[in-house]
């Protein structure tokens, strides 16, 4: 084989090596199915509609659970869940899921979402039947698989 044929035939098998390997990293991700951290930037408090930077990890463990990780890993707040509402294979499209939570005895919901291909958001609502309950919605900067 000639000089010239052997560099194409390399460089053909390493565009090919890529083009395999840039597939298959980028294989939808389902929340329902796959161990999430969603890594948030900011926060809006939806009673109020005060918006301010904040920073803070959600982990949802495919329908099972979901994890509130604030202060740095200081404090991490665990929400059972009762029921998962919704359908959500590709967090990088369009969709939603509803966990119906508890916490102390208290019933709400933790949304994530993702509506006009803008970035995804997480709401918390625990405000039914209750003026003091919380309601927030995070912005997600960043989405990555959990190990």
């Amino acid at each position: 084989m000639n000089p010239v044929n052997k560099n194409f035939m390399k460089e053909l098998g390493m565009c090919l090596l890529f083009s395999v390997g840039t597939t298959l990293s980028v294989d939808a991700q389902d929340i329902r199915k796959d161990k999430l951290v969603w890594i948030v930037t900011s926060t809006t408090n939806l009673k109020t509609s005060d918006q301010f930077t904040y920073q803070c990890v959600f982990k949802t463990n495919r329908a099972n659970k979901v994890q509130w990780i604030q202060k740095r890993g200081q404090k991490t707040t665990e929400f059972s869940g009762t029921a998962l509402e919704g359908e959500w294979n590709d967090i990088l499209t369009n969709g939603s899921v509803t966990y119906n939570i508890s916490q102390d005895g208290i019933g709400g919901t933790v949304t994530f979402a993702r509506t006009g291909g803008g970035l995804p958001v997480i709401t918390i609502d625990f405000s039914q039947g209750s003026e003091h309950g919380i309601r927030q919605q995070f912005l997600v900067a960043q989405v990555q698989l959990d190990n």
